[in-house]
């Protein structure tokens, strides 16, 4: 299932979440889109929600540590997270040396891009069968009582 972008303009991510999971069958994948809150245009969002009603202002802010959680909630295991878009972020002019702010946040992995790409395996229930044992039940003498065998007690 590929949930782009799904979560962040749902008004009940958890619940959209929570269906794609259903129909992922065991060792299936779900990939995910979401906008990352920590990145120049998540951060943004905050005062354009003052000045616009445009629905890109007013999307849901999912952190990718949390919609790991939930993942993990539902029965799945993250394999990869990936952030992207640093270049959306910031230009850099020189572009004499190859080496730019963007490519270097992109190679050090960090947690700032404008958004990111979450991948997860549903994980298989291996269930173990009951089997029988391989002995027969055999009878203990005097573990159980069938009738009461009571007498009366005579004193002399």
């Amino acid at each position: 299932v590929l949930l782009h972008h799904l979560l962040d303009f749902s008004r009940r991510p958890h619940a959209v979440l929570s269906e794609a999971a259903r129909v992922v069958t065991a060792g299936g994948h779900i990939a995910l889109f979401g906008f990352n809150p920590l990145s120049l245009f998540g951060l943004s969002k905050w005062p354009g929600v003052l000045f616009s009603a445009h629905p890109v202002w007013r999307h849901n802010s999912l952190r990718a540590g949390r919609a790991m959680d939930w993942l993990r909630l539902l029965g799945f295991q993250p394999l990869m997270l990936h952030w992207s878009g640093y270049s959306l972020a910031h230009h850099n002019s020189d572009k004499g040396s190859g080496v730019t702010l963007p490519a270097l946040a992109q190679n050090a992995r960090l947690p700032f891009g404008l958004f990111y790409l979450l991948v997860a395996r549903k994980q298989m229930l291996r269930l173990t069968p009951i089997e029988q044992p391989n002995w027969a039940p055999r009878r203990v003498p005097g573990l159980a009582i069938n009738r009461c065998q009571c007498r009366p007690h005579h004193h002399d």
